[in-house]
């Protein structure tokens, strides 16, 4: 098969806007994500000062496959981790089954992904969880 990619060059304002826009959002620090190394530091030193057996991953896509590579490779040096990332209840329930002592991680970068709303909102029901608890 032969594909051919076409770009438009014929409006170079369109481009330099969406050049600028993106620029702004930098030096303003609108957008969070551009100095995630800088932003991320301060959690380094976090006390969680939490008693727990096991980590658990509510999100899907992006938002658990970082944490999902790290424990692949280093998971003989940490705590158990579970990742909650599939919304079939089937495989809540049996990932449910494994949590005894946690401490949980909600991600998604919008903060209004309905997969991770819906597992979390059902993880909240079974183990019925309370605020402060």
């Amino acid at each position: 098969m032969n594909y051919s990619l076409f770009f438009d060059y014929d409006n170079k304002k369109l481009e330099q806007k969406a050049y600028d826009n993106i620029l702004k959002e930098f030096e303003n620090r609108e957008t969070g994500y551009y100095r995630l190394p800088e932003t991320s530091k301060k959690f380094l030193n976090i006390n969680f000062d939490v008693d727990f057996d096991e980590v658990v991953v509510i999100g899907i896509g992006g938002s658990s496959l970082g944490a999902k590579a790290i424990y692949s490779i280093f998971k003989d040096k940490l705590k158990k981790m579970i990742f909650l990332e599939n919304p079939d209840p089937v495989d809540i329930e049996d990932k449910i089954k494994e949590i005894k002592k946690p401490l949980f991680f909600v991600i998604s970068k919008s903060g209004k992904t309905i997969e991770t709303i819906s597992i979390f909102k059902e993880t909240i029901k079974k183990l019925d969880l309370k605020k402060n608890a």
